[in-house]
């Protein structure tokens, strides 16, 4: 399944073509969740944007390869709880994770007494779809994924501080060239997705990593509940724990939480923003919407 940047199949969008567009796409979609019951036409949402019909267009086509209407489309009520309703019982959720390949390579118990102590995790900034990214690793493989805060302007020690926090006793260095070949990976075209393995250092307590691992059997494409996943695990009762560990996943995208809703549709939360969930939402939907 070939989910790169629709932008350019002979190689990847250029850092400010990804920036350009995800800017249009993040201010879109606060309009659309607001207007969820009858979603503004193409024109109209243009005229909010104060910019052309044809500049809306083209940027949300190049981002996610989807008209304006279609797009609309993939965010409202209706469709998010028909796509959540595909996946009713965990047998039934099968496919492709991403368009690249994951493997974990090392689940790492890590409680309040370790917190990273031992650790030697590079870091660099990278561009992505869905705003900045900082990409996190230690020699063996990706062990965090988080975004920039994009609202109020970038802020990358902000989000670096925020990694840190996570694992406080690790030894933390500045290493963008580490990194580059993940995120290309992770974010480039599918020609190059194919070609590599992301492999992954999950690092949490038990029932995080167990909830982690459910989330990489989640495809591209699907929807599933805090409760299905509760009920894979076997813990029935454990829906709320499982929306808390959802929401420590240090892997963002990649660990796919975004894919992990409430059971009546409604999306959650997300540690990096609903607006960003939303976005990966309406990017995966491409998988049976494209026009």
């Amino acid at each position: 399944m070939q989910l790169g940047h629709p932008r350019n199949p002979a190689g990847a969008a250029s850092q400010r073509d990804l920036a350009v567009d995800y800017d249009v796409v993040r201010r879109v979609i606060p309009l659309l969740s607001t207007m969820a019951a009858a979603p503004p036409s193409a024109a109209e949402l243009a005229a909010l944007m104060s910019t052309t019909l044809d500049e809306l267009e083209r940027a949300i086509r190049a981002w996610c390869g989807l008209s304006p209407a279609v797009f609309a489309q993939a965010l409202t009520a209706e469709h998010i709880r028909a796509r959540l309703a595909r996946a009713r019982s965990w047998p039934e959720v099968h496919g492709c994770v991403h368009a690249f390949e994951t493997r974990i390579v090392a689940a790492i118990t890590d409680d309040a007494r370790r917190r990273g102590a031992g650790l030697d995790i590079a870091h660099g900034f990278h561009a992505s779809p869905f705003g900045e990214a900082l990409l996190l690793t230690t020699q063996d493989g990706l062990c965090g994924l988080a975004f920039v805060d994009d609202e109020s302007g970038p802020d990358r020690q902000a989000a670096l501080d925020d990694m840190a926090a996570r694992w406080p006793r690790a030894r933390f260095h500045e290493a963008p060239q580490d990194t580059a070949n993940l995120a290309t990976c992770i974010f480039g075209e599918p020609a190059t997705q194919r070609r590599h393995v992301v492999p992954l250092v999950l690092i949490g307590t038990p029932f995080d990593l167990q909830v982690w691992q459910a989330l990489l059997q989640i495809p591209i494409g699907q929807l599933v509940s805090y409760t299905q996943i509760a009920q894979h695990l076997g813990r029935p009762s454990a829906s709320r724990a499982v929306g808390t560990a959802n929401g420590r996943n240090p892997i963002s995208f990649v660990v796919p939480c975004h894919r992990a809703l409430r059971g009546d549709g409604s999306l959650g939360g997300y540690y990096w923003g609903l607006t960003r969930k939303r976005a990966m939402i309406a990017w995966e939907a491409r998988t049976d919407l494209a026009d």
